[in-house]
């Protein structure tokens, strides 16, 4: 299960990503990788069939606890 941080649902309704993309992404990536500035946070990237490419970034401190902290589109 995903919790999402108030930060996330401003940055995917400011970005219009729906959360069927972000738990598409997350369930269904291409490709992950740790996060550069944080141990704890993992990216997962995810291209749809529009070609549109989510990535998300999740806090995975506690094992089994998904936090959502940003969300964006690449390429925009």
């Amino acid at each position: 299960m995903l919790h999402y941080t108030d930060h996330v649902r401003d940055r995917m309704k400011e970005r219009n990503i729906s959360q069927e993309e972000v738990e598409t992404c997350v369930e269904n990536p291409e490709t992950t990788y740790p996060s550069d500035d944080d141990l704890d946070c993992k990216n997962y990237v995810h291209t749809f069939s529009n070609g549109r490419r989510i990535r998300v970034v999740v806090n995975e401190a506690k094992p089994g606890h998904k936090v959502v902290v940003t969300a964006m589109v690449q390429g925009d």
